[in-house]
């Protein structure tokens, strides 16, 4: 469980910088959905594989994956705020749900490659 939450604690400061930087929204963006989904390192996401595992069992990594889903929509929302999204939040939903499952799709074969277009489709919104 420490691992876990260690591993959330430097996810989020990584995407907070990321949130906080001088670069355009869609780029923030870009960047966010592909560090969620971790596509440059071509394993995945931690907390989504723990979570697919473990969590409909495991009231510890329950918490730990509310608390960083929580830190997620937070640094999404207010990206998507900042941009003038009019549906912040459910734009924030959809990007989190659709890097997660991009970070499935990865561990169950599709190319990096592959992960980047589909990302940066979702992103884009069409």
């Amino acid at each position: 469980m420490e691992a876990l939450d260690l591993y959330s604690q430097h996810c989020i400061r990584l995407l907070r910088d990321i949130a906080q930087s001088p670069r355009d929204a869609r780029g923030k963006l870009q960047e966010v959905v592909h560090q969620i989904a971790h596509v440059d390192e071509g394993r995945g996401c931690l907390m989504v594989n723990v979570v697919t595992e473990r969590g409909r069992h495991d009231p510890d990594v329950r918490k730990i994956a509310a608390n960083h889903h929580s830190a997620l929509m937070g640094l999404m929302t207010a990206v998507l705020q900042d941009a003038g999204e009019p549906d912040a939040i459910l734009r924030a939903r959809v990007l989190i749900s659709g890097a997660y499952g991009a970070s499935l799709m990865m561990s169950s074969g599709l190319s990096r490659e592959e992960v980047r277009d589909l990302l940066n489709k979702l992103v884009d919104g069409n």
